[in-house]
């Protein structure tokens, strides 16, 4: 087990606190004093520091929102499940719908317009320490890439695309797909990705480095699929 902790300085905390928004494992929400587990279908995003949620129309979430009701947001984290130091932010705003989902005609878009924002660590024979995160902080582009983010990504990319990444490696390497038994992006950062990959000789790894670092998201995803191709050949 590991212990991690997150230092005290605010561009520190809101790294750790976006990290967690944007790669959650357990999402729950207070509604003017009343606790809900989010109803089935409601997705939670992190929109560059704002709490976004897909809601389908009428469940709890929609409902609130219509009514710009004040609310709690409380979300744990995925990455430090093996960690002594367990944490969890809490942020508290109010719910607006901000319209609807441009991808599917029955889900809502709703936003926590937050007012404040504090991580919660507990563990390591600590009592429980509540640290205010400054919201300009938790807002501030520089955590666009955060460890969460990149997490969620290179889990995106291995679940949803695999046929894409077989299909890079097989051509940059020259390995017949049928021979090809997976490929999972790993450690993805914003100046590269480790790439690995089964075939019929066994496992193979390579380090790939970005020619410049990515400085927003955009940038990394036009980053990965460049190099993932090149850089393989």
């Amino acid at each position: 087990m590991t212990t991690t902790s997150p230092s005290s300085d605010p561009a520190s905390l809101a790294a750790h606190a976006r990290s967690i928004l944007s790669c959650p494992e357990g999402v729950s929400l207070v509604v003017e004093g009343a606790e809900y587990d989010l109803d089935e279908g409601v997705s939670l995003h992190d929109d560059a520091g704002t709490p976004t949620f897909f809601a389908p129309f009428g469940c709890t979430v929609d409902r609130a929102a219509g009514e710009n009701r004040n609310a709690l947001l409380r979300v744990t984290g995925r990455l430090d499940a093996d960690n002594e130091v367990r944490s969890h932010v809490v942020l508290a705003g109010t719910l607006r719908v901000q319209g609807e989902c441009c991808h599917e005609d029955t889900l809502r878009v709703v936003t926590l317009e937050i007012g404040m924002v504090s991580l919660v660590l507990t563990g390591d024979g600590h009592p429980e320490r509540h640290l205010t995160v400054p919201t300009s902080q938790f807002r501030h582009p520089a955590h666009r890439l955060n460890r969460g983010y990149l997490h969620s990504c290179a889990q995106h990319a291995n679940e949803c695309h695999q046929d894409e990444l077989l299909r890079a490696v097989a051509l940059a390497t020259g390995t017949p797909l049928g021979q090809l038994a997976g490929v999972t992006l790993a450690d993805l950062r914003p100046a590269g990705v480790s790439l690995r990959w089964i075939d019929a000789s066994g496992s193979h790894s390579r380090e790939i480095a970005f020619s410049v670092p990515a400085r927003n998201p955009e940038e990394l995803a036009g980053l990965l699929s460049a190099h993932l191709h090149s850089d393989l050949c």
